[in-house]
């Protein structure tokens, strides 16, 4: 079993957090769920790294009918997201 210092120091990758974000995305009931994991991303700066977790936070907004959050996630995209790498 893992000692509460050591469990601190476990920081799920991308892939992990996406996959919550999906699960979460199901049903309404699992939103504030991904609501704490949106707050870590954006608290870590993680969305400025990853667009894949931009896009599972903008995705799991959206099928929750959250749309000003949804929005608000995809302004905080970082602006070569937005244009591509055109």
């Amino acid at each position: 079993m893992l000692q509460s210092d050591e469990r601190a120091r476990l920081v799920p990758d991308t892939v992990t957090l996406v996959s919550i974000l999906e699960a979460c995305g199901i049903s309404i009931k699992y939103l504030k769920i991904g609501e704490a994991i949106h707050t870590e991303v954006m608290k870590l700066r993680l969305l400025d790294k990853d667009v894949m977790l931009g896009t599972a936070l903008v995705d799991m907004h959206g099928k929750c009918s959250v749309t000003e959050k949804t929005q608000k996630v995809f302004n905080a995209f970082p602006l070569i997201l937005h244009l591509g790498t055109h």
